[in-house]
């Protein structure tokens, strides 16, 4: 099945304290699945700003294309470790599965509503 598939996928990646994971408008080339550390997201024009910490996913609307770019800033807060999904890879696992593709997507994919719409 699809989500067997995804292990296989994934590369880990380490961040130090401080380091930006990613940035407001940058395109969504990754997506994140967080297990280790925290991170703080934050926007400008956003007040204040969100921590998450091991078992987020960040990075997924942009890496889906539902947005244009990522939303907020990323940054760890801590040693961060993460498995990251890039969008190529994600893309080409969702042409082998057509059904999960369009629950994922939705009318992106030409389907009926998505797990975004």
């Amino acid at each position: 099945p699809f989500v067997a598939q995804i292990p296989l996928l994934v590369e880990e990646m380490l961040f130090w304290p401080g380091e930006k994971i990613y940035s407001q408008g940058e395109e969504g080339l990754f997506m994140y699945f967080v297990k280790a550390g925290r991170v703080r997201l934050e926007a400008v024009g956003r007040k204040g700003h969100e921590v998450v910490g091991g078992g987020a996913t960040i990075g997924d609307m942009a890496c889906l294309e539902q947005i244009t770019g990522h939303s907020e800033d990323a940054i760890a807060e801590t040693h961060v470790w993460v498995r990251a999904l890039h969008r190529r890879l994600l893309q080409r696992a969702l042409k082998s599965f057509p059904e999960e593709e369009r629950r994922l997507m939705g009318s992106k994919a030409g389907g009926g509503p998505g797990l975004f719409d």
